[in-house]
């Protein structure tokens, strides 16, 4: 990974390598990206066309729990005034994908860290966002936590329900 993080700081961009510090792990990876959204108030592989952006993609790999002071960050970025993100697959979504990044233990932590976020969002777009995630992680939560019945479990309610 430090020859990653060499390369990168010899690259003009600064993008070189940046894709595979990032799906890597790399919390410098990670914040060299960050970096590069606040310098250019855009996403680094900004461009008009539809594609997917690979470089801005990798963020949704992220596992919300490790990198929540950078998701947040990242999150209030893509609502900062005037920044330039893809309309589909941009930093919104891989930012949205990487929040649900997440094992049932650690749900928690992660729906107070936006629940705090959406109360103090300056826009209504950033607290629908937040919600959003928040609905979809609540969601999880309940299907982690759905327990399999078994066969006399079964049985018990079938007699109920015949009777």
């Amino acid at each position: 990974m430090k020859r990653l993080l060499e390369e990168n700081e010899k690259s003009e961009t600064r993008i070189k390598y940046l894709r595979d510090l990032i799906l890597m792990g790399s919390r410098e990876g990670i914040n060299r990206y960050i970096s590069l959204c606040k310098k250019n108030n855009s996403i680094p592989d900004y461009t008009e066309n539809n594609y997917i952006s690979e470089l801005t993609e990798s963020i949704s790999t992220l596992y919300a729990a490790d990198f929540l002071a950078e998701l947040s960050e990242m999150r209030q970025l893509v609502f900062s005034p005037g920044f330039r993100d893809k309309k589909f697959f941009g930093l919104s979504d891989s930012v949205y994908k990487a929040y649900k990044n997440v094992e049932g233990d650690k749900i928690g932590q992660i729906k107070e860290e936006l629940a705090r976020s959406a109360a103090a969002a300056a826009s209504n777009d950033e607290k629908r966002y937040c919600n959003a995630i928040l609905s979809e992680l609540t969601e999880i939560e309940g299907r982690e936590q759905d327990k399999p019945w078994t066969i006399p479990e079964i049985k018990t309610f079938w007699k109920r329900v015949a009777s």
